[in-house]
């Protein structure tokens, strides 16, 4: 090349052109310009090495380094998955000081009613169980103290929430959840089934409690007599009161309170306040199952009337075992029992086949918006908070109290 410019330069201006040299000297500039432009920083920062002919470049290889999207996006995403766990943390420890506030008011609610009956002589019986006082008047106090203590809360912060009563105590329509009549029979008899089966790992629990000499009999706040009047107030506390106002405060006010952090967060964190609400090991396993199939069931008809009648009929065959016990003895008791185990766990498994069988039609939850944090975190969150952590201290405290703990 040096040679080629040093000759080309030495050549006399007004020589007559060769046409070899003409030549030779275009080949040179061609060669030159090239070796210029593969060498231009500019060029080799941006450009891409040319592929044989043939040969496709694979789209999804990176070129650069860094992606300013993905990144902003990821910034995003972490920012309001920060926001979601603090909005857990406060909607749970709400949801854990409102059944807080429950318990405290249906506590003094009913000591205050009981001391100023027990002030009129009228009044007065001579009964430990009752308090002194007439069963009537005891089964009165406590019947207007669970409503009032329960549902009062409840109502409170939903007014205060400023929600529509209807968004909070939901009866839809089957249809609207594309259910049929025959899918909600089947799943109130599914859910009978497996809230019987919940009784097992209570049983286990139970006995695993008195291996380690822990006692199970927690303080007997229904207590009976041979009066029939006596009876039917004993039917109505334990049976039409507490699955109204508890489904009410439970599936109603605080499952809606959780819904907005996820269907399958909401199920399992009211269930768990709910359990805890109960005051004892083996009512928490109890009731902290079924407020899986309760809740579960209520998001899925959109209705709180099946939750509520699982509820009842629950508590209506406790209550009315006791009282067969106590009307024909231990052999009808036992019967009653088996029969009725026999009966809904039958039809809770056809119930429960008919719903398998139609599983992706039935069974899928409504779809929820898409959350930032897993599952696994918001559990955390929902149950470290101030509200969670102060009521299971509560719950602590109530089985040391009645020896079982």
């Amino acid at each position: 090349m040096n040679e080629s410019n040093s000759f080309s330069e030495g050549s006399p201006k007004n020589s007559a052109p060769n046409p070899e040299i003409s030549d030779s000297e275009t080949k040179i500039s061609t060669a030159q310009n090239d070796f210029a432009l593969s060498s231009d920083p500019k060029v080799t920062d941006s450009a891409e090495p040319s592929l044989p002919p043939g040969i496709q470049k694979d789209p999804t290889t990176q070129t650069t380094f860094e992606d300013p999207i993905s990144f902003a996006s990821l910034v995003t995403a972490q920012r309001l998955s920060y926001e979601e766990m603090r909005d857990t943390r406060r909607c749970a420890s709400h949801s854990s000081f409102l059944v807080l506030i429950s318990i405290f008011l249906m506590n003094l609610m009913i000591l205050g009613l009981t001391w100023l009956c027990r002030s009129n002589p009228a009044l007065h019986s001579n009964s430990s169980s009752f308090f002194y006082l007439k069963p009537i008047i005891y089964y009165s106090i406590s019947c207007f103290s669970y409503c009032v203590a329960i549902g009062f809360p409840a109502l409170l912060y939903q007014l205060h929430t400023h929600q529509p009563l209807e968004k909070v105590v939901r009866f839809d329509s089957p249809k609207s959840h594309g259910l049929s009549r025959s899918a909600i029979i089947c799943m109130f008899f599914a859910g009978m089934g497996l809230t019987l089966l919940a009784n097992y790992p209570t049983s286990f629990v139970t006995q695993i409690l008195q291996m380690f000499g822990i006692s199970h009999v927690s303080p007997d706040d229904m207590p009976l007599t041979s009066d029939v009047t006596t009876q039917i107030f004993y039917m109505l506390y334990g049976t039409l009161i507490p699955p109204l106002v508890e489904e009410l405060l439970f599936r109603g006010v605080i499952l809606n309170i959780l819904r907005r952090h996820g269907d399958s967060f909401a199920i399992i964190m009211s269930a768990f306040i709910f359990g805890l609400y109960h005051g004892n090991i083996p009512q928490f396993v109890f009731a902290f199952l079924m407020g899986l199939i309760a809740g579960y069931l209520y998001i899925r008809t959109g209705s709180i009337l099946i939750s509520i009648l699982i509820h009842m009929f629950n508590n209506g065959f406790s209550c009315l075992s006791v009282l067969i016990e106590q009307w024909y003895g231990n052999t009808v008791f036992e019967n009653f029992q088996n029969a009725y185990f026999l009966v809904f766990l039958l039809l809770g498994a056809v119930g429960l086949g008919f719903l398998i069988k139609n599983r992706k039609k039935y069974l899928p939850l409504p779809k929820s918006k898409t959350l930032h944090a897993p599952l696994s975190v918001r559990m955390t969150c929902g149950i470290g908070n101030l509200g969670t952590i102060f009521l299971i201290l509560n719950f602590i405290v109530l089985c040391a109290v009645t020896n079982i703990l």
